[in-house]
């Protein structure tokens, strides 16, 4: 009796039947996890949603640079996914030393603790060998090199609420957070509201001169986008305005 009411006459299921106008209604009433399960459901369900799909979800992608998240970028220059993404954010997060500090020490009658405490030194290290050698800007000119629609990049030290699917619960952040926070159990260093004296202030300016650098040397080999934005909050300009001197001089 399921089967006879899942498919039709024919045997195919009567969801693939369903006219696209219909089934992309069905879609924007689902949360971002629910829209995967139904992708997932069959080969045709994946191939009639795509298009959409890959409008709302990959038109506009938001990486940082850890060696985590510029590899999910290089994959997706790489996919059939990659001649959607034309504006690509960087996000300021970073793995730091100085969140270990701020957070209590690791209990010894919590062995779990201590494998994510290792695993976030190891997170702050390999993200300073990325740094130092450069690996950065290659896995950028090597992404930017497929994205042959891409026009703009942007540099963003916030995280958005603008995403409409999920809204108000889900904030856009750069790929590969969630993934850190779950292994290693520590948030990633963002730039400060108020950052801690004129030291805390330059290190800002210089991960941000630092970042922005590294977009123009990857795409020396590459065609320049049309546009370039870096987006702050207000509180965090005095940070761009000595990158903006450095930079000018």
């Amino acid at each position: 009796m399921a089967a006879s009411t899942a498919t039709g006459d024919n045997g195919m299921s009567r969801l693939t039947t369903i006219p696209l106008e219909v089934l992309l209604q069905i879609t924007s009433n689902l949360t971002t996890p629910e829209y995967g399960n139904l992708r997932r459901t069959c080969k045709r369900i994946e191939e009639t949603l795509f298009t959409s799909f890959s409008r709302e979800f990959f038109t506009k992608k938001q990486f940082m640079i850890t060696e985590f998240s510029l590899q999910a970028l290089v994959d997706i220059s790489k996919s059939r996914l990659s001649s959607s993404l034309n504006h690509v954010i960087f996000g300021l997060e970073r793995p730091s030393m100085r969140q270990d500090h701020i957070l209590p020490p690791v209990s010894a009658s919590q062995p779990e603790n201590h494998v994510r405490s290792n695993r976030f030194r190891q997170e702050c290290v390999g993200h300073m060998s990325l740094l130092y050698a450069n690996q950065d800007v290659e896995m950028l000119a090597k992404a930017f090199s497929n994205l042959c629609n891409l026009e703009t990049i942007g540099i963003r030290d916030w995280n958005s609420r603008t995403r409409n699917r999920d809204y108000p619960y889900n904030v856009w952040n750069s790929y590969g957070v969630r993934t850190f926070q779950e292994e290693t159990g520590r948030p990633l260093d963002l730039p400060r509201r108020f950052p801690h004296g004129p030291t805390g202030l330059l290190d800002q300016a210089e991960y941000l001169s630092r970042v922005f650098l590294s977009l123009l040397r990857s795409l020396v080999s590459t065609t320049m986008p049309s546009t370039y934005h870096i987006m702050s909050t207000p509180s965090s300009n005095q940070c761009l305005e000595i990158f903006a001197r450095s930079f000018s001089t």
